[in-house]
């Protein structure tokens, strides 16, 4: 089986190229990237790759893809990414569309009026497969903030720095995701400063730091000890991160996201057999 991933990279999610690395373990099903910036077009790319599956976002598709699956009796079917953010008004254009009921068969989704396919609600989960930038020195404090102004309150050491992958005035450093996860084990505590929901980011500096908090967002306690067991706000004095680690290493790695993604789709079963040996 070949799946042709198309690159839907954000500057807070890497999820197309993290599911990428983690399907090519397996020898029975082979992943193949389409980068954004390639020079082949879309005719010869399929007519060479002969993909079983497309996974690809709603905002990449391009007439010359629908173009291709119409006049091929034997396309790929598409596995549809639909990102979180996009207006109910463009999800439901998506959903009624001929391209949807004639080559979609799975959607990547957390939105509910999705009901002609299947929709998987991949959450995210610490890439991995990020490799870390070491500094000369460890140091003692790291604030990811996605204000406009970090909160001064958490510049509680003499030594820190201030990160952002959102537009941010004071941001030492500003960077994508992938830039920032590279960082992150350089530092002995990061703070998430304003944040009001879990991004790939704070999976990822859980993966690579000590001790990450978020801060003064009650309203994201619930679905952190839902996700954690723990809740990491950084008024909680009282936090196992043994615990926090040893879940994010069972629930939220790109395994797990891999194995529930392949589990829709109507393939041989057999090859979670594989899957659970490196989950």
């Amino acid at each position: 089986m070949r799946i042709l991933i198309r690159d839907y990279t954000k500057n807070n999610c890497s999820q197309s190229m993290l599911l990428h690395t983690a399907i090519n373990k397996y020898t029975d099903i082979e992943a193949l990237f389409w980068q954004n910036n390639s020079a082949v077009s879309t005719y010869d790319l399929l007519d060479d790759v002969r993909p079983d599956y497309i996974l690809i976002s709603a905002m990449s598709i391009t007439d010359d893809l629908v173009h291709y699956l119409n006049e091929n009796s034997s396309s790929p079917k598409i596995i549809l990414h639909i990102p979180n953010d996009m207006p109910y008004a463009g999800v439901r254009q998506i959903h009624d569309s001929e391209f949807f009921r004639d080559h979609v068969c799975l959607a990547i989704s957390s939105h509910d009026i999705i009901t002609r396919v299947r929709s998987v609600n991949l959450k995210p989960c610490a890439d991995i497969n990020i490799m870390d930038y070491p500094y000369p020195n460890k140091i003692p404090l790291g604030i990811v903030t996605v204000r406009q102004n970090a909160d001064k309150k958490l510049k509680i050491a003499n030594s820190f720095h201030i990160m952002s992958y959102e537009k941010c005035e004071e941001a030492d450093i500003p960077a994508s995701s992938l830039q920032l996860g590279q960082l992150y084990a350089n530092y002995d505590k990061i703070i998430f400063d304003g944040i009001t929901k879990f991004d790939q980011p704070f999976f990822d500096a859980l993966y690579k730091t000590d001790e990450v908090f978020y801060s003064s967002n009650e309203s994201l306690s619930e679905e952190c000890i839902k996700l954690f067991g723990q809740d990491l706000n950084i008024n909680n004095k009282d936090i196992d991160f043994n615990i926090v680690k040893a879940t994010l290493r069972e629930k939220h790695l790109p395994m797990n996201r891999m194995k529930q993604l392949l589990s829709q789709l109507g393939i041989d079963q057999s090859l979670f057999t594989e899957v659970s040996k490196w989950i």
